[in-house]
């Protein structure tokens, strides 16, 4: 009897995810913790919920009050203009001004202070309505 379902088709992912632990897998707490650290910071900006709080990874989901258009044109400006790619495309949340990203910490991440990070968010997400 196969459990799992489609647990099969999923070997890619922890093939992957063996990698990952080999190379970095001692940088993983670092990562943890700078996450909290960014979580914390970004739930003081005004329009942006972190979830779920506290974060329990390296990785989190922002979400953001203002039009999805508006939210994506700002995205894509900015990395055009400053070379920095923060986050994909918002997520469907099922209404119009509310739209949802996953952040992800890494070792790119690790290169910005907290304030930094901070300040980012606030110049591409910040005071959307």
């Amino acid at each position: 009897m196969r459990h799992g379902s489609r647990a099969y088709g999923l070997w890619p992912y922890a093939a992957s995810a063996l990698s990952a632990l080999q190379l970095g897998g001692d940088r993983f707490t670092s990562y943890y913790e700078r996450a909290r650290q960014i979580a914390r910071a970004l739930q003081r900006i005004d329009g942006i919920e972190i979830l779920p709080n506290p974060v329990q990874s390296p990785m989190m989901h922002v979400r953001v009050n203002g039009p999805r258009d508006t939210i994506t044109s700002r995205m894509m400006n900015f990395a055009r203009k400053v070379g920095i790619w923060m986050f994909g495309g918002p997520y469907d949340t099922g209404g119009p001004n509310l739209q949802r990203f996953e952040f992800n910490v890494g070792d790119a991440t690790m290169d910005f202070t907290v304030k930094e990070i901070g300040r980012l968010f606030e110049r591409v997400v910040g005071s959307v309505r």
